[in-house]
């Protein structure tokens, strides 16, 4: 006969155990829907590139008060429009210097990495008020420069049909070409 004692302890101990077990659940859910909308907001930087790489990268260039050449550079490189927007986002939160924010950008927004691993890098709580401001901020800034690009080639800025970046990131690779 098990003891009253040790009956409870193991109710107590499954209680817990599944209590966690939903707990993890809900973080990949909450992760996957984060990866998603980072992913997201990266075609939508790739697709104004497709219409027009030039000028988002003068956009880009103008906003973060880095060199375009340095940008172009970037792009000669293999770096998707949306990991050079996504690096200069990063080395203008943390103060590091573009080699190494290319290189969390590039690794962002793909295999199961969203706006958490984002904040990580940024040294930012996931959750918190300053997080969400910044991430709400970024996201903004992302979607008036590519629907003003989009505008100026008479494409309907909220047209779901993205293009080619978005085939690209359904086959798993976020865009990329293989270049780096």
């Amino acid at each position: 006969m098990i003891s009253r004692y040790r009956l409870v302890t193991f109710v107590l101990l499954l209680m817990l155990s599944l209590g966690g077990v939903s707990g993890v659940i809900a973080q990949t859910t909450d992760t996957s829907t984060e990866t998603d909308e980072l992913q997201n907001d990266i075609t939508t930087v790739n697709a104004a590139a497709e219409l027009d790489q030039t000028a988002l990268l003068i956009r880009l260039s103008a906003q973060f008060q880095v060199e375009l050449a340095v940008l172009e550079n970037l792009s000669a490189q293999g770096y998707t429009a949306g990991q050079i927007w996504l690096a200069l986002e990063i080395s203008q939160q943390t103060g590091a210097g573009l080699a190494v924010s290319i290189a969390q950008a590039a690794s962002i927004g793909g295999d199961g990495h969203g706006w958490g691993v984002l904040a990580q890098a940024l040294g930012i709580s996931p959750g918190s008020p300053e997080f969400l401001a910044l991430k709400a901020q970024m996201r903004n800034r992302t979607r008036t420069m590519a629907s003003d690009i989009a505008k100026e080639h008479g494409k309907d800025p909220d047209n779901s049909d993205r293009g080619s970046a978005e085939k690209d990131n359904s086959k798993g690779n976020g865009g990329q070409n293989g270049k780096h």
